[in-house]
């Protein structure tokens, strides 16, 4: 509405599109407006912010398309070979920069070449294997062998990118925190308050919420999960029924943390869309002109209470514990101990 407006008007003027502006409360509504502008080939430039596209995560995400799609595509190759880290360095992209200049080919297709030298220093090696399996990982990807949303599934997941709403149990700051008191230094673990909640979202699941909000979502949507969630408490006892128990410190509530988490508002709540395990909530695209919604008494309520983690479902210690098994973090640390009670 707002870009069909602005284009009928500049057109009936005569204007320049330099000559206009759109105005903006917010960063998030940028992406809206720039999709709008972009369908309809209106030329734009963001003024005191970042275009949503500009955004890193947006940036390496397209130039894992752009390379699956193109594989000569050089800038989208040097921007993701070594994102996220993978051993490869500024010296090695150069080189094979340098071997695709002299030989007037791709990077992409230089990597044969590099991969082919001779080598005898087991780091070179080493590090030409690992180009060579990022390019084995990307002709994976190829369209002819991957469906179009499992190509966004996979992606997201080799980057890693965190957009999802509550906590995600591969998060650093999360489950981790707990387990590396527990594996390395055996001391207790510390929590402020048992009662507080979280949301628990594993990672496939945050991947299904932004797969489902790609497939489903008009221009502003938010995109809720009905997600499970936990008391601090039965958290830190599920951790110490798996990796044993060495006692639990309670320190208590600290300035300004959150008992709860809250994903929807109630007012959020009152104009969403319930679609089964998702809520979507649509942009609220009302005018300015609040006599419409007074005057003439069309006046909304807000919705019983917002969704948090204290009134969604609550899983108990055993729930939990399934939880949890299920990110490979968890996985892999038991393995680990494991394998170190049998050395």
């Amino acid at each position: 509405m707002v870009v069909s407006d602005l284009r009928d008007k500049v057109r009936a003027a005569g204007d320049e599109w330099a000559e206009a502006a759109i105005l903006y409360r917010t960063n998030n509504q940028s992406q809206a407006l720039e999709d709008a502008l972009r369908r309809k080939g209106i030329p734009y430039r963001i003024y005191k912010g970042n275009s949503f596209y500009d955004h890193k995560e947006i940036r390496d995400m397209m130039a894992y398309i752009r390379l699956v799609i193109n594989p000569r595509d050089d800038e989208a190759f040097k921007r993701i070979v070594n994102y996220p880290a993978r051993g490869i360095g500024d010296t090695t992209v150069q080189r094979i920069a340098a071997l695709a200049a002299e030989r007037g080919v791709s990077m992409w297709e230089a990597v044969d070449a590099l991969v082919a030298e001779p080598v005898t220093d087991p780091v070179q090696r080493t590090i030409a294997r690992k180009v060579a399996d990022f390019v084995a990982m990307i002709r994976g990807l190829s369209l002819g062998e991957i469906e179009f949303s499992d190509l966004f599934r996979v992606i997201w997941k080799e980057i890693r990118v965190a957009v999802f709403c509550g906590a995600t149990l591969a998060a650093a700051n999360f489950a981790k925190l707990m387990l590396v008191d527990k594996m390395i230094f055996g001391n207790p673990i510390t929590i402020t308050d048992p009662n507080m909640t979280r949301f628990l979202m594993n990672l496939d699941e945050a991947v299904d919420l932004v797969m489902f909000a790609f497939q489903h979502a008009n221009p502003g949507d938010l995109f809720i999960q009905k997600s499970d969630a936990s008391t601090i408490g039965d958290l830190a006892k599920a951790v110490q029924q798996l990796f044993g128990d060495t006692g639990t410190n309670i320190i208590g509530t600290r300035h300004g943390e959150k008992l709860f988490e809250t994903l929807m508002t109630r007012e959020e709540r009152l104009r969403s869309e319930d679609m089964g395990g998702y809520y979507r909530v649509a942009a609220d695209n009302r005018d300015l002109n609040y006599d419409k919604f007074v005057v003439k008494g069309e006046v909304h309520t807000m919705a019983d209470d917002s969704y948090t983690s204290h009134n969604t479902n609550r899983l108990d210690v055993e729930g939990t514990v399934k939880k949890i098994l299920t990110t490979e973090y968890v996985q892999n640390a038991l393995k680990e101990m494991e394998a170190e009670k049998k050395a």
